[in-house]
This record gives C-alpha cells, structure tokens and sequence, in this order.
C-alpha cells in the first residue's frame, strides 16, 4: 500500500507540471519509469480498495466507505485514464470482475464452477489483450501501439523456446531477438529495434532456462491461485479479504 500511495501522489504532482526532476519524458510514470507499469499498479491498486465499500467492522472503517475510498478510487482512475495508458483500467476491471465473481461463489457456487469462472473471466481478459495487439484484427480498430510491441516479443520468445526448448542462458533474450524474430516484428518501426526482455515473466523464464522451468513457474502459480480461491470461499471471513 506504501508503494501505491506514494507513486499516486508523485504521479499527481507529474500530472501537475510540478515534478522537480527534469526527466526525457513528461507523462505520469512515477517511479516505475514506464507509464504502463505504473497504470497497472495503480488499477490493481483501485481494485483492492473497492471490498472496503462493502466490509465495514468500526468507525474508521465506516469513513472510509463514505469519504476516503470514493475519493481515492475516482482520482486514481482520473489519473490513469488521463495518463493514455489503459492497463490500468484493465487491471481494474479483471480484478474487479474476479472479486465480484469471488463473493456471489460464496453464496451459491462450488469450488470448481466458481474455479471455472475465474478462469473463463481471466482468459477472456487475455483474448481481448491479445486481440488489441493485433494489427489486423477490425482493421486496426482497437488496436494498442504498446500491445503491439509486446506481441513482437512474445512472438519472437515463443520461437526461441520452440528452436531451443532447454533455454538459451539466463539473461540472453536480448542477444538473439534479431536473430529469432519475425518479418513483422523487424518491420514495425525498423529493423534496429532490439528488446533485452519478452516483457512476460513466464517467457523470459522459459527463455532464460527452458521449457521445463517455465512449466514449474506455472505449476506454482497455479497451485497458489487456487489455493487462494479455495480459502476465499472456504473461510468465514473470505469475503472480508478478498
């Protein structure tokens, strides 16, 4: 919570024109350096707010409901929907979505269907993602410059692991981008752009140690995303810690 107050109030004092540091770029980046990230953080950050609207055990909280988390969260979106960045209102909207989906499971819904949700929710988060990095797809329509680049690298680490499925060597991404790239990926601006990252955890892993390393990555996440569920749903006060 300390991170996210203190890169919302230095992205206020950015989006104010106040901001002492002379950085090469003026937008409201924070501390991250990168406008994406710090939309991002700031949305999951929304997100976890919203169950204090509707959870309240003391007077400290009943304010809360009634002043500081409607005020909180209106700012917080102003400043990324003015920031240009959508992430943020993305990871918003998912998180909100999946804590929604979270609590009406806990009335109605078994582990497994409200498991089902989840996933059917968050994969189709990531269709649309996928969509919008598409330059075809509706002739561009909602196409997102940002998406679209990261789609290169993700193309790009995909063909890396498939040619050397037991990794390349921590750190390398970088060194064979060109190399394993595709047309499209060299066309987009010109052929010198280069990326030391894939810009996906599990795909620099994958890179970095191979195939088998990225499936670990995966199998831990999943156990504890589930787990987690199993306990929200589980516990008599879940809901209250959503």
């Amino acid at each position: 919570n300390l991170t996210c107050y203190l890169s919302l109030g230095y992205m206020l004092i950015q989006l104010a024109g106040l901001d002492p540091i002379e950085w090469t770029a003026s937008s409201t980046f924070a501390f991250l350096g990168n406008i994406n990230y710090s939309s991002a953080l700031i949305g999951l950050f929304c997100a976890g707010m919203i169950p204090i609207l509707f959870y309240s055990f003391s007077n400290l909280y009943l304010i809360k409901r009634l002043f500081y988390v409607p005020i909180t969260v209106l700012i917080s979106l102003f400043i990324v929907a003015t920031s240009g960045s959508q992430q943020g209102i993305f990871m918003f909207i998912l998180s909100l979505a999946t804590y929604v989906i979270i609590v009406l499971a806990r009335r109605s819904f078994r582990t497994s269907t409200l498991v089902f949700l989840v996933l059917l929710v968050q994969s189709s988060f990531l269709a649309v993602l996928l969509l919008m990095s598409s330059r075809t797809f509706l002739n561009g329509l909602i196409f997102q410059e940002t998406l679209g680049f990261r789609a290169d690298y993700w193309r790009t680490a995909i063909s890396i692991i498939m040619k050397n499925p037991l990794g390349i060597g921590p750190d390398t991404y970088g060194d064979f981008y060109r190399q394993y790239r595709d047309l499209q990926a060299t066309t987009t601006t010109n052929a010198d752009r280069i990326s030391a990252s894939a810009h996906s955890v599990l795909l620099d892993i994958s890179v970095s140690f191979g195939l088998l390393a990225g499936l670990i990555l995966v199998l831990c996440i999943g156990w504890l995303w589930f787990k987690s569920i199993r306990c929200l749903i589980t516990t008599d006060n879940g809901s209250a810690h959503v």
